[in-house]
């Protein structure tokens, strides 16, 4: 009898680690792509942002794919929304 429960917690244990926890993580990432989404939806021209590389700027124009960011007197560079991680007040 203690075999067959013995056995029967390894299955459950597999199927736990092949499918409740990568459903976990696919709900965590789409919950994190949504907060990022809404972040970039807030965004207006005139914001002072930072990018992934540490660029800090203003945001002059925004079009749907990328920004058009002021890093300096008259220095406007385009770069893509995903780059933009932060919002500087």
């Amino acid at each position: 009898m203690k075999d067959y429960l013995l056995i029967a917690f390894v299955i459950l244990m597999v199927l736990l680690y092949l499918v409740a926890i990568p459903l976990a993580k696919k709900k965590a990432a789409k919950k994190q792509q949504e907060t990022i989404q809404a972040f970039q939806n807030e965004l207006k021209k005139g914001d002072t942002v930072m990018m992934a590389a540490g660029i800090i700027g203003v945001i002059q124009a925004i079009n749907p794919e990328t920004i058009s960011l002021e890093i300096a007197n008259q220095t406007v560079i385009e770069i893509d929304k995903m780059s933009v991680v932060g919002k500087i007040k």
